[in-house]
């Protein structure tokens, strides 16, 4: 496109004053035709590309003297416009401005360019100027953008940090309860461990043995004591089977890559104990969303009275089984678990804690010992369900069978709230309120107190405007820490104008490693915003030099500015094609402060569509005084749009303005020679109209002389000769008009006026007005000789051949009488 960025971070295998060049990125297919940044030998870099006809723009900074394996940031921008030194190319070295170069392109990138090549060129035909030599070292942080980033953007790529994965740090066994039964196989799950909490897995692949150890235990390993993770996978399964009734102790070395810290279990007190019985309750509580109803099927089994084998405990039957539950992570909480509707605490309250009593539920197994349950638990975290049954009567005396399991009931999704409302002025603060919430979209307050709090990733997207010319911006902030469920952001910044949404995911995509992520938007039709500039910044370029004419058009500039700082422009603030929908308002231009002496009338009013990228340029404003005996004021203009989005406190262009006129004298001279008639620019200096030396841009051409009807030596109308004028040209402040000698040689005068107007009809006091063509300078019209009229007039003036000027003849005495 005709602007971007690239920002990466570089670490040269050499120093950077070595003699030997390196190219970092490259993108040229045509050695005329360049693409590409490099450094140069000695240490410069150099970024370099082509328009579209082929003219190369190039900018070299000074030499950096930067040793070996030292880590450098560097952003290269560029942005090209049509006309003279309207493009840029920039260089940015650790944050800091290191080159600036102006130029001149057709304003459109060069088409021939492909795919960007990192840390080499693109293809054999190595760019004029440039290197044949790889970037030898290395270059992380690559980011491409497809607008020119301002400073204070490149200095947020600067600042951001991406941790280096470690290595494995242990491995951990997991277990729904850490306990079974004699009879049947229980299924563990090992997992690699990237950092202490497990909050990461490892997965470059990890090979080792478990083990059981307890006295007079017996362990069998249905598929083996060995283990493969394999890579790209952090976790794998073993069967484990303890067939005598007690308790070992689980372990597990890794062979490849070894680690020095001691596996951990999530179940067993101590450490890794894995206890089994010969009866008990078998079920499974898978991992779900919090409050999402779970069907779980129950098992009463014991050993069979004649082998290894599980047989049913109870046929047929219906037992009050006692469930109950703990907080295992975080190891408190606020609501219960839920068996078949009831809560398990004592008051059966679905708003208060477990409790060490549970509650009863009735159980109906049938003939092969198998029931099934309800479980639901509207809070997130890791949860212990226990099941506990004492026999009652004299067949089942001293009858007591337990089974536990271990879930993990993670958030269903994030809602927003509270988001700040539209409009939002870019580059300046907005928040919203993040909450974890369960399948039935309520509050889950646990979530945040795990011992490794849980937390959201925010993300932000654009939404609108879309179109070539649409920016995503530069986006900052994050959410603050989790407390009861809710999470507030009161730091996020956007760089641009439009509409958006909020995604927020959850951190690392895997809630207590059950494999359950939750995510949430605030909508996906720009619910966020509108987001509009923070101000705007006016430049004013004087219409004559160094001032304007009252009511004369001068040019003014109004540029959409975020918050951030220089540069800063808005460029979604735009009326243009380029961007749908419009996000840039109509602009109104004001005097400020009020000079209370006129107004910029209709002139004042920019249209929307007249902002490009967000810059809106025109040369029609003009402050008009209301009266013309006016003096001279400085005028600054301010610019507001219809959000009062404004720029006042911020950059403010002037100009000093000027009531004024054009003043034609009269002139006399022979007949035989050439006339020569004083036009003087003047302005009301308060008490007099003085010249305007600083005037050297009005131009006034030959149509624009008006020549009235020839008058002969007796003042009679005659058309028996003609001369003919020339244009106005004024320059510091005077000029002069020229008439030919009459055609024949004859003694008389004209009346000549100058049309100033936009009309073929001037409006002098002459008596007649032959059709001229207005010189378009109304400005400098003014209520001016002998003529009566309520509205400013045209100069005119009489020329007069054949006789002397007055401050010419000699004069031989002279005496004044009191």
């Amino acid at each position: 496109g005709s602007s971007g960025t690239l920002s990466f971070w570089v670490r040269s295998n050499v120093a950077w004053t070595s003699t030997t060049p390196a190219m970092l990125m490259d993108a040229t297919t045509s050695a005329t035709r360049p693409f590409y940044v490099m450094r140069n030998a000695g240490g410069a870099l150099r970024f370099a590309l082509a328009d579209s006809a082929g003219t190369a723009l190039v900018a070299t900074t000074a030499a950096q003297t930067f040793g070996a394996a030292v880590w450098v940031h560097v952003a290269a921008t560029w942005r090209l416009a049509a006309g003279a030194g309207q493009s840029t190319l920039r260089i940015y070295v650790n944050g800091a401005l290191a080159a600036s170069t102006p130029g001149t392109t057709n304003g459109g990138l060069d088409p021939s360019l492909a795919s960007l090549f990192v840390g080499d060129n693109r293809s054999t035909a190595t760019p004029s100027g440039a290197t044949a030599n790889s970037a030898n070292g290395q270059i992380d942080e690559l980011r491409v953008y497809n607008f020119e980033l301002s400073a204070a953007e490149i200095g947020l790529d600067l600042v951001q940090t991406h941790p280096c994965a470690p290595p494995l740090h242990h491995l951990e066994i997991r277990h729904g309860s850490g306990s079974g039964v004699t009879c049947s196989p229980s299924t563990l799950t090992l997992v690699a461990c990237q950092d202490a909490a497990c909050a990461t897995q490892y997965t470059g692949g990890v090979t080792g043995t478990l083990s059981a150890s307890g006295a007079g235990m017996t362990v069998n390993w249905p598929a083996g004591a060995a283990f493969n993770i394999p890579a790209g996978s952090g976790s794998a399964t073993a069967d484990v089977q303890v067939t005598t009734a007690g308790s070992v102790v689980l372990g597990a070395t890794a062979a490849a890559p070894t680690t020095s810290n001691a596996t951990s279990c999530n179940f067993g007190s101590p450490g890794c104990t894995f206890s089994a019985a010969d009866s008990g309750f078998v079920f499974d509580v898978p991992n779900h969303v919090a409050d999402a109803l779970q069907t779980v099927s129950v098992s009463a089994l014991r050993k069979s009275d004649s082998a290894a084998v599980c047989v049913p405990a109870f046929a047929s039957v219906s037992k009050a089984v006692t469930f109950s539950c703990a907080y295992t992570n975080p190891g408190s909480g606020t609501r219960p678990v839920r068996v078949g509707g009831a809560a398990l605490n004592a008051g059966n309250n679905t708003a208060a804690a477990c409790d060490a009593g549970g509650r009863a539920v009735t159980l109906t197994f049938n003939a092969s010992g198998l029931s099934s349950a309800t479980v639901q638990y509207a809070d997130v975290g890791q949860m212990l369900l226990s099941a506990r049954y004492a026999g009652s009567g004299a067949s089942e005396a001293g009858l007591v069978m337990t089974g536990s399991d271990s879930f993990i009931a993670a958030p269903a999704s994030f809602g927003f709230s509270a988001t700040t409302a539209g409009p939002i002025k870019a580059g300046t603060a907005f928040g919203t309120i993040v909450t974890a919430l369960n399948s039935n979209s309520v509050a889950t307050p646990n979530f945040g107190r795990e011992s490794t709090p849980q937390s959201a990733t925010l993300a932000f997207t654009r939404a609108q405007p879309s179109g070539p010319g649409a920016s995503n911006g530069l986006f900052t902030g994050s959410l603050g820490g989790f407390s009861a469920g809710v999470a507030n952001a009161s730091n996020l910044v956007w760089s641009e104008v439009g509409r958006a949404d909020l995604t927020a995911t959850l951190s690392g995509g895997n809630y207590l490693g059950s494999g359950l992520t939750a995510t949430g938007t605030t909508g996906s039709a720009g619910a966020v915003g509108r987001f509009i500039p923070h101000h705007f910044d006016v430049t004013v370029a004087p219409a004559c030099g160094s001032f304007s004419y009252a009511a004369q058009p001068f040019s003014v500039s109004v540029t959409a500015k975020n918050g951030l700082g220089t540069p800063g422009t808005t460029v979604n603030y735009d009326g243009s094609s380029a961007t749908t929908p419009s996000f840039a308002q109509a602009v109104t231009l004001s005097d400020a402060p009020a000079l209370g002496v006129g107004s910029f009338g209709s002139t004042g009013a920019l249209a929307a569509t007249l902002f490009t990228a967000g810059v809106a340029s025109s040369g029609s404003p003009a402050y008009s005084y209301t009266t013309k005996l006016t003096p001279e004021k400085t005028l600054v203009v301010r610019a507001t749009d219809t959000d009062a989005v404004s720029s006042s406190g911020y950059a403010e262009g002037a100009t000093l303005l000027r009531s004024g006129r054009l003043r034609l004298s009269n002139a006399f001279g022979s007949e035989k020679t050439a006339l020569v008639m004083t036009v003087q620019a003047q302005y009301w200096g308060g008490n007099a109209w003085v010249p305007s030396s600083a005037d050297s841009c009005t131009l006034l051409p030959t149509a624009s002389v008006v020549r009235n009807a020839y008058l002969d030596n007796k003042g009679a109308g005659t058309a028996a000769w003609s001369t003919s004028a020339s244009g106005v040209v004024i320059s510091g402040g005077s000029g002069t008009l020229t008439l030919t000698a009459p055609s024949p040689a004859n003694t008389g005068s004209v009346d000549v006026a100058l049309n100033l107007g936009a009309t073929s009809t001037d409006q002098s006091c002459l008596a007649a007005h032959p059709a001229s063509t207005g010189a378009a300078v109304p400005w400098l019209r003014s209520l001016q000789g002998s003529c009566a009229a309520t509205f400013d007039r045209d100069p005119a003036a009489r020329a007069s051949f054949g006789i002397y000027a007055p401050e010419t003849r000699k004069t031989m005495h002279v005496r004044e009488i009191f």
